[in-house]
């Protein structure tokens, strides 16, 4: 929605001001449109996928394509309640489904991933009216279903290449067996099927930030969260990054334009919470992760964080100065 462009006289002559536009989320400051920066964030994943697809074979590509399918089918069927174009841009349906497929383990059953897609995207998304409206990450919600729902699917781990059932290097963490770091650097570790490659992640968080698609201070507020805690809790603060999903969470999720602060302070304070937070449920809680638990607190804390560091005028300034 855009207001109409109000006009106003300068030495004589009419000056048009600019109109307001007013639209739904993300607000990017960067020279892309919506649909450009959706396919460079799509792009972004690729790499990740691609090293899931040669450490555990075509079923990485079929556990994304049932993912991405179950956000579809959501998306699809909000459309046609709506009454809307039922063939509109799959675009953030390959958002959402990639996310989450990259977030499971590699041995699921191919209808978890539909299951828990198509979940996060209806329920998380379509129902606080569509892309760009939501409160939660979708993807994220869709794994906190599966986890709550099937736990002992989503803790089927397997390591690469062998696709036999391991331990994963969070798992020794808390075990307290510290993993071989240079194992977790190449990725040859048990693990979700976007987490264990750390290159991949890195190749493809460089062109979200390169691109200006993703703003860097979530991204360094929560991975500096974790090696600071993780250095004076765990001594293990090298293995806490890139074990688990600390990586693929911070480059992937913790910069979701669309859920996360719109101001930079605020997502700086955002990542660091999400940092926090991972950490807290990682060294004292029951379960050995807790991205998503984490990413979903802090979503809920956006409106506060968003008033908290709004901007103020500085002190003299007037209306219209």
């Amino acid at each position: 929605m855009s207001t109409a462009s109000p006009t106003t006289t300068q030495d004589g002559v009419a000056v048009a001001k600019p109109s307001l536009v007013i639209g739904p989320a993300p607000y990017v400051h960067a020279p892309l449109t919506r649909q450009s920066i959706t396919a460079v964030f799509i792009a972004a994943l690729l790499p990740a996928l691609g090293v899931a697809t040669y450490f555990f074979g075509w079923r990485a590509l079929a556990i994304a394509a049932c993912s991405v399918a179950g956000a579809y089918v959501a998306e699809v069927l909000a459309r046609w309640a709506r009454r809307r174009n039922l063939l509109d841009t799959p675009g953030p349906a390959l958002v959402t489904g990639l996310v989450l497929a990259l977030s499971l383990p590699p041995g699921v059953p191919l209808w978890v991933p539909f299951m828990g897609a198509f979940f996060g995207a209806l329920f998380a998304q379509e129902l606080f009216g569509g892309y760009g409206y939501q409160i939660f990450h979708p993807a994220m919600v869709g794994w906190v279903f599966l986890m709550v729902s099937f736990p002992g699917y989503m803790e089927s781990w397997l390591k690469p290449f062998e696709l036999v059932t391991t331990a994963t290097p969070l798992g020794q963490l808390r075990a307290g067996t510290a993993p071989d770091l240079w194992a977790l650097f190449a990725g040859t570790t048990a693990g979700a099927l976007g987490e264990t490659a750390v290159p991949a992640i890195l190749l493809g968080g460089l062109l979200l930030l390169v691109t200006r698609v993703a703003d860097w201070r979530p991204v360094v507020g929560m991975l500096g969260a974790v090696v600071l805690m993780g250095w004076a809790f765990s001594g293990h603060p090298l293995a806490e990054l890139l074990a688990g999903s600390a990586l693929f969470g911070a480059f992937f999720v913790a910069t979701d334009p669309v859920t996360t602060p719109l101001t930079r302070r605020g997502r700086f304070l955002f990542g660091v919470g999400v940092g926090v937070v991972l950490m807290v449920i990682r060294l004292w809680a029951s379960r050995p992760e807790g991205v998503a638990y984490a990413i979903l607190f802090m979503n809920s804390l956006v409106p506060l964080v968003n008033l908290m560091t709004r901007p103020r005028p500085k002190k003299g300034a007037t209306a219209g100065a």
